[in-house]
């Protein structure tokens, strides 16, 4: 297994981009803040694909994607959360939804997300991406918002609790 493959590389680069993307929202950087969140969803868009093409598909970089995404949205949204934007719950769930999609790859099976985990997967990048565009360009946003958080928190217990009861 090589750990810098082109897809590897690629997933990896979410881990910075999350930074970068905290960052420019804390300092008002509207436009580093989208280029990086757009470059995010860039990167998790082609990453698998090169990998498929190129038959470098491994369990290694299924969790890397996986683990990029979670970290990008998490810390996207724990900025969103500090900016007083989306109830500080939100990434803690997020954290916690990825750490037991890990913990039951690391039992052996293969990663699996369910229709609910995959739905909600979208949604963090979705809520992370309004969240930005409130902060920095639509502040009257905020309403819509703050109803998309509660809704994807509880849609985070329900899958949450799911894959405990799988388990």
């Amino acid at each position: 297994m090589r750990v810098n493959n082109l897809p590897h590389v690629l997933s990896a680069s979410r881990f910075v981009l999350a930074a970068l993307v905290s960052g420019a929202m804390l300092e008002g950087q509207a436009a580093i803040a989208i280029t990086g969140f757009a470059l995010a969803i860039a990167s998790d868009a082609i990453d698998g694909r090169i990998a498929r093409a190129r038959a470098e598909v491994s369990g290694f970089g299924t969790l890397l994607d996986h683990g990029a995404d979670a970290f990008f949205v998490a810390t996207v949204c724990a900025t969103a959360a500090a900016l007083g934007l989306i109830p500080i719950v939100l990434p803690g769930l997020i954290a916690l939804a990825f750490a037991q999609y890990a913990w039951s790859a690391s039992r052996g099976a293969p990663p699996t997300a369910s229709m609910l985990g995959r739905c909600n997967g979208i949604a963090y990048y979705v809520i992370a991406g309004v969240a930005i565009a409130t902060h920095h360009l639509l502040p009257m946003l905020a309403p819509v918002l703050s109803v998309m958080a509660w809704a994807l928190i509880a849609s985070s217990l329900v899958s949450i609790v799911l894959r405990v009861r799988r388990a």
